[in-house]
């Protein structure tokens, strides 16, 4: 969001205003008319013709592109490339300013396209910023310069994290026609995820303030922000938190929560001074309720989904009927998990002898990394493979017949439009699919007649309520009347029976191949089954949890060498099957690659902030 300006009323004293409002202009005019004078008299030539022809021009900032390396004592090298349009001229300076922490600014340099251009510090330039000298006077044309500077130790470091938070463009500045802003970090420090503990101190958390229209993302040691069309007068901040090894320094005091508690306020504050603005009127408030629990009543009379027939306790101990992914699609009802979807695919169709998978071990500054190799064996399509299969294979190899999960997601990064494009072919043939084999949802028409009705009475009588009081919803009662009948119509749409069935027996055998080793009645099966049901297991989230089931309770199946002939652990696993459940989050890794990132661990610009160093922004003479 951008920044919160907030807006003072009063009532209408428009009467007893009017003499001082004269008054008042009478001292301004006064004042202007001697100002005026002064300023002629000392300044003659300031209204020369001439002088106003050469002041008839402008310019623009196309583009800043800004790298940012922190170093282990907290300072920090910047080099930015910014691209100015001239509009008239000539102009024959160039200027950067900044609010906060000029002193700490130094190094400062300056290179065109030619080379180095001459520097003159903020002491000696007629700006009192940093300037430099253009090439020669410059005029209606586009030009872009390359400046570096060292900026001393910013980095506040406390017992718990290390804290960076700094304006890369202040206020000064005529507006941006696109910031990128990489931040990179002096150590190693994976970055935060949606699901990360608010306590977890080892991570790279980041936030971005200014425009709303702006994206931060985060990956290993970097912090990466853009945005478009920046107003003149925005600024763009980044607050970053690292774990406080990164940095050098020591400190005492516990920073995390109070930096985690200050962006939560900011990105709540407006929609939270919006919600409070409209909340607690007693007859919107009762009309809003009463809506609910008709809503809620129509639920309970008809509402509710039927229950399975087939599945009569909490386990089911067969292979699935459905394709990984169909399974997966009816137990969220309908809806596409992208990343289980394609690992659990692509170990059926090891499975099925299409492909072989072999983990392969990445040395590298910490803990190993083990990543997959996947090698298409030629096997002829059979008419088993289905329509989302062959896209999935067509995704994953590329016209190739070898690559590895890491070469994938690099792919992924680098081709995001593409990569976007196919993981939706994918997940829309899993979906057609899953209707072809007759799942869905029903909806009871009377009942959604009835919620109709109920929804149309909130919206009404809010609306009328605030026109005959002045108070209440006003108009969004209406929005709380659609809300109330997407909500309901959701709740009075229920699985038809196929897909209850489907997915009671999906449910089933992911609790049963999480807890079988604990069964006293856990079956041997055939080599075969077992295959079968780690296909399952990889899609439904439990592979690790049968593979050491496995090892506890049946060590000779899985120390058969038939047994998942298709997969080949990485070099120096312990077990048959070590690091087989890594195959998981493969999936899910290839999905985030393929997707722009949108808290701490991305998303997009937040409200508030403004209180970070630098700042400042861009000119010319």
């Amino acid at each position: 969001m951008g920044t919160t300006r907030t807006l003072l009323g009063g009532g209408d004293h428009r009467a007893a205003r009017g003499p001082l409002l004269v008054l008042a202009a009478t001292v301004v005019a006064t004042l202007v008319v001697t100002l005026v004078g002064a300023f002629l008299g000392a300044f003659p030539g300031a209204f020369d013709p001439s002088t106003v022809a050469a002041q008839d021009r402008s310019f623009s900032i196309d583009a800043l592109d800004t790298d940012a390396e922190l170093r282990a004592d907290g300072s920090m090298l910047v080099t930015e490339r910014v691209t100015y349009t001239y509009d008239g001229g000539p102009f024959n300076f160039g200027i950067r300013s900044f609010e906060r922490n000029r002193a700490d600014i130094s190094q400062f340099a300056a290179a065109d396209g030619d080379g180095p251009l001459e520097v003159i510090a903020p002491e000696d330039s007629v700006s009192g910023e940093w300037e430099w000298a253009l090439r020669r006077p410059t005029s209606d044309t586009t030009e872009t310069y390359t400046l570096t500077y060292f900026v001393s130790p910013q980095v506040q470091v406390g017992r718990d994290v290390s804290v960076i938070d700094w304006q890369f463009v202040g206020t000064e500045h005529p507006g941006i026609g696109q910031v990128s802003i990489r931040l990179r970090f002096p150590l190693a420090v994976v970055p935060a995820i949606p699901e990360t503990p608010d306590d977890d101190v080892n991570v790279l958390r980041a936030w971005a303030h200014g425009p709303s229209n702006g994206t931060v993302r985060l990956a290993p040691s970097e912090v990466v922000a853009r945005v478009r069309d920046v107003p003149a007068g925005e600024f763009v901040e980044i607050v970053a938190l690292a774990p406080a090894s990164t940095f050098n320094t020591k400190g005492t005091e516990d920073l995390l929560p109070g930096v985690l508690a200050a962006e939560r306020r900011y990105q709540d504050d407006v929609e939270q001074r919006a919600a409070d603005r409209r909340s607690g009127w007693l007859i919107s408030a009762m009309v809003a309720a009463m809506g609910a629990v008709g809503a809620g009543a129509l639920w309970l009379v008809g509402g509710r989904e039927g229950r399975s027939t087939e599945v009569q306790g909490e386990y089911w101990r067969e292979p699935l009927d459905d394709p990984p992914a169909v399974a997966l699609t009816n137990l969220r009802r309908g809806s596409v998990d992208a990343g289980p979807t394609i690992a659990g695919t692509l170990v059926d169709l090891a499975q099925r002898g299409y492909l072989r998978i072999t983990g392969e071990r990445e040395e590298r500054f910490g803990p190993d990394k083990v990543v997959h190799r996947y090698t298409w064996l030629g096997k002829p399509f059979g008419a088993d493979v289905l329509a989302y299969e062959k896209d999935l294979l067509e995704l994953v190899f590329r016209g190739t017949t070898e690559t590895t999960s890491e070469e994938l997601q690099d792919w992924a990064k680098a081709n995001q439009t593409t990569a976007k494009k196919k993981l939706d072919e994918v997940t829309g043939g899993v979906k057609a699919e899953f209707r072809r084999r007759g799942y869905g949802e029903q909806s009871n028409g009377r009942l959604v007649a009835s919620l109709v009705v109920v929804c149309a009475v909130v919206g009404v009588v809010t609306v009328v309520a605030t026109l005959v009081t002045g108070y209440g919803f006003g108009w969004w009662g209406v929005a709380i009347a659609a809300a109330l009948f997407g909500i309901g119509t959701k709740l009075l749409s229920n699985r038809n029976q196929a897909s209850v069935e489907a997915a009671a027996k999906a449910e089933g055998l992911k609790k049963f191949l999480k807890d079988f080793s604990q069964l006293e009645d856990a079956p041997v099966g055939h080599l075969i089954l077992w295959e079968r049901y780690l296909v399952y297991a990889v899609a439904l989230g439990v592979s690790a949890e049968l593979v050491r089931g496995l090892a506890a309770r049946l060590p000779s199946l899985l120390a058969d060498p038939a047994f998942g002939a298709w997969y080949t652990p990485a070099p120096g696993m312990h077990g048959r099957f070590d690091g087989f459940d890594r195959i998981e989050s493969s999936g899910s890794s290839f999905v985030s690659a393929s997707t722009p990132s949108s808290s701490g661990s991305g998303g997009g610009f937040s409200g508030g902030g403004g209180g970070g160093g630098g700042g400042g922004g861009f000119g010319a003479r």
